[in-house]
């Protein structure tokens, strides 16, 4: 299946390495998506993000939509999205998130708030914007990060959050919901995620996927997660290679730090790229 990546807020498509590597190895056909808020609107970035995606589809070929954070946002601006057949959002902020209208209103922290966010910022801290959002028609899965500091003096209370978007804000009525024990910015590079991403793109069931998960039917899933609790979330390599087993091509996949390192470094690179190329054009 054709699937397009769209990353988020400050981000870059580099973001998102370990999770195409993931879908690549499923046997997808993965494409990118990049964007700056400071840039461009997110309407301008959305009418953009849906002529690249017609441009790239194939009108016989459904397709798929994988977001992260805002690029859930700027997904559900364009809809409906002719072809589209599934859609997986990863920590979307689906109603106004409290830590956005907490630094919009923030006295001191409101210019630097608005200059790093522009339009974008604007939007997510407005309701009739979200009023107007579209919302998905196709089957869709939301998945939610719940391993944000529960402090009560921050804007999230003692709620359950990615740190960054509690999880109560990503949450659509009728759209199937999961949390991993995850933060915000690295969601996409949980092995778990990957493993129902490529689930849900192959089955597009996601409430048949969410129920078992619940019920224990997916006996597979609970096994890998039994395991990274035992030997640390990204043990599988570092266990296979204690079992002497070596270091096999899962285990290569799911706990790739070095690969995790360069993706990290490649994505600052980027956006140091960009913010030098913006800088020179003013």
């Amino acid at each position: 299946m054709r699937v397009f990546l769209i990353h988020g807020m400050g981000r870059t498509p580099a973001s998102f390495a370990l999770l195409r590597h993931r879908l690549r190895g499923a046997g997808h056909d993965v494409h990118g998506f990049h964007y700056m808020v400071t840039r461009e609107t997110l309407a301008q970035i959305a009418a953009r993000f849906r002529a690249r995606v017609q441009q790239a589809a194939d009108d016989d070929e459904p397709f798929a939509v994988v977001g992260h954070s805002l690029g859930n946002v700027i997904t559900r601006l364009c809809l409906p999205l002719p072809g589209l057949c599934r859609f997986v959002m990863l920590a979307p902020p689906n109603r106004p998130p409290v830590m956005a209208r907490a630094l919009r209103a923030h006295s001191l922290l409101r210019p630097v708030f608005r200059a790093l966010t522009q339009d974008a910022g604007d939007k997510l801290a407005d309701d009739d914007f979200y009023a107007r959002l579209p919302v998905p028609a196709v089957p869709s899965l939301i998945i939610a990060g719940n391993h944000g500091p529960r402090q009560r003096w921050l804007p999230f209370g003692g709620a359950r959050s990615d740190g960054i978007v509690a999880v109560d804000e990503t949450r659509l009525p009728g759209v199937p919901h999961v949390e991993v024990h995850a933060l915000h910015t690295f969601l996409m590079n949980d092995a778990r995620v990957g493993r129902l991403v490529n689930d849900f793109l192959a089955h597009g069931d996601a409430a048949a996927l969410v129920d078992g998960l619940r019920d224990g039917v997916r006996h597979d899933i609970r096994q890998d997660i039994r395991h990274n609790l035992h030997h640390g979330e990204d043990g599988d390599d570092a266990g296979s290679a204690r079992r002497g087993h070596g270091a096999g091509s899962q285990a290569a996949e799911e706990s790739p730090p070095l690969t995790f390192s360069a993706a990290c470094s490649i994505e600052f690179a980027l956006v140091l790229g960009e913010r030098e190329k913006h800088l020179a054009g003013r």
